[in-house]
C-alpha cells in the first residue's frame, strides 16, 4: 500500500495505471529492505523525454542507492539498474508501448527481464535501505521524475524464477495489448 504524493493521476485504460507527469509525482511506500533476495516488477509505459532519469523503484540506503531502477534520461530508451550504489546493467526498451519490467536479485546475481525474456545478468549486492521506498519519483533525493504510466508494481522478498516471471507476464499481457 502506498501514498500518492503531488497528485499523480489515474488512467482506467489497460486495467488501470498511475500516470506520472515527469515533474514530481510519486507513490511513497514504507522502507522496503530486501535482504537475501528480491524481485521488482512493474508494467510500465514510458513516453516523452525528460532531462533526468525516471524512477520506477528507488530507495536511498547507507552509502548510496539501496536500489534504483529507472528509465534513462533523454529519449528513455534504457532501463538503468543500480544496487548498492553501483550501476549493475542497462536494458534497452521501446518507447510508447507497454512492457513488463522484472528485476530479480538472488543474493549475488541480478537478472533483468522484459516481457518475461531475460535481457541481462550480472553480479550485484543489496545494501540496507534507510528511507521511504518510492515509485515514480525519488522522494529521498527530490529528483528523478518518471514520465509515463506504471501499473501493477510489486516488490517481492525473494527472487522469482524465470517460470514465475513468464506466468506473471502471460497472466496480464492481454490487458496491455501484447
Amino acid at each position: 500500500h502506498g501514498t500518492l504524493v503531488n497528485s499523480p493521476t489515474y488512467s482506467s485504460t489497460n486495467g488501470g495505471s498511475i500516470v506520472f507527469d515527469g515533474v514530481n509525482n510519486a507513490v511513497s511506500l514504507p522502507t522496503i529492505t530486501p535482504t537475501s533476495g528480491a524481485t521488482f516488477s512493474a508494467w510500465i509505459y514510458t513516453n516523452g523525454t525528460n532531462s533526468n532519469n525516471g524512477t520506477i523503484f528507488s530507495n536511498w540506503g547507507t552509502g548510496g542507492n539501496a536500489y534504483f531502477i529507472a528509465s534513462s534520461a533523454g529519449g528513455r530508451t534504457q532501463i538503468l539498474v543500480y544496487f548498492a550504489g553501483t550501476l549493475i546493467f542497462t536494458i534497452t526498451l521501446p518507447l510508447n508501448t507497454w512492457l513488463l519490467l522484472t528485476i530479480t536479485h538472488n543474493g549475488s546475481t541480478v537478472r533483468g527481464y522484459i516481457n518475461g525474456v531475460l535481457r541481462n545478468t550480472s553480479a550485484g549486492s543489496l545494501i540496507s535501505a534507510t528511507n521511504v521506498t518510492s515509485i515514480g519519483y525519488d522522494i529521498s533525493r527530490s529528483n528523478y521524475p518518471f514520465k509515463g504510466n506504471i501499473s501493477a508494481a510489486q516488490i517481492y522478498d525473494r527472487a522469482l524464477t524465470a517460470d514465475e516471471i513468464t506466468t506473471n507476464f502471460n497472466a496480464l499481457r492481454g490487458r496491455y495489448g501484447l
